[in-house]
């Protein structure tokens, strides 16, 4: 099953994006394997009227769409296009991850590409999706994003859809989708303790994989 994250960047995007490539599956954070933008590909997509993910769909997950660097390089599926993406991958896990309006609001604003803020970018590139710039324009806009999105999603009966609160709720509440299993909590992508935790775990793991793999053969030789 595919997975598509509807919720917006600085949300546990990094940390679901950790997890998953833990896991092996190959999972799309902005860039897809070979260099492009997801955002460019699925705007290009659109405007040609082919399907979102024409020529990027051999992913797993998908844990950010948005693309937000210049005038150009601009784009947000999961605001824009959340109703195209669910019609044309149905059968995919669609998962809104939401935190704190105000931790958001933070990481956006100290979040920084050639010396401008991923909140100056926002407001300068998507004049469109806020108001004015204020943090309560801000805060709006958040509370409209999550409120459009489980709207849809409330009517559509056959829809696999979790929302996920990053900072409150357990893996668990995902576990009837995708085995997680190897995770107790939502790692945190940004300690660096919490990585090398992941790292050693996941490097045991592997050993003990290949030492299985080697004696169960050796015992099919000597049969």
């Amino acid at each position: 099953m595919k997975v598509i994250l509807l919720g917006l960047p600085k949300s546990g995007t990094s940390s679901f994006q950790f997890m998953f490539e833990s896991l092996g599956l190959y999972s799309i954070h902005q860039l897809t394997k070979d260099g492009r933008q997801i955002g460019m590909v699925v705007k290009e997509n659109k405007k040609n009227n082919l399907p979102l993910f024409t020529s990027v769909n051999d992913f797993d997950c998908i844990t950010e769409l948005n693309i937000c660097y210049s005038n150009e390089e601009n784009y947000w599926p999961q605001i824009h296009d959340y109703k195209q993406l669910f019609y044309e991958n149905s059968e995919a896990l669609f998962i809104l991850n939401t935190r704190d309006k105000t931790k958001i609001l933070n990481s956006y604003k100290n979040w920084f590409y050639k010396n401008e803020s991923l909140y100056d970018r926002f407001i300068k590139f998507n004049p469109e999706l806020i108001s004015e710039t204020s943090d309560q324009a801000f805060f709006d806009f958040i509370d409209n994003h999550y409120q459009k999105i489980r709207n849809f999603f409330l009517l559509q009966n056959n829809a696999n859809f979790v929302e996920f609160d990053i900072e409150k709720d357990r893996l668990s509440k995902l576990n009837q989708y995708i085995d997680l299993s190897d995770f107790k909590k939502l790692p945190n992508k940004n300690s660096r303790k919490e990585l090398a935790r992941l790292k050693f775990k996941n490097l045991i793991k592997s050993k003990i994989k290949k030492l299985l793999k080697k004696t169960l053969k050796l015992l099919n030789i000597r049969k």
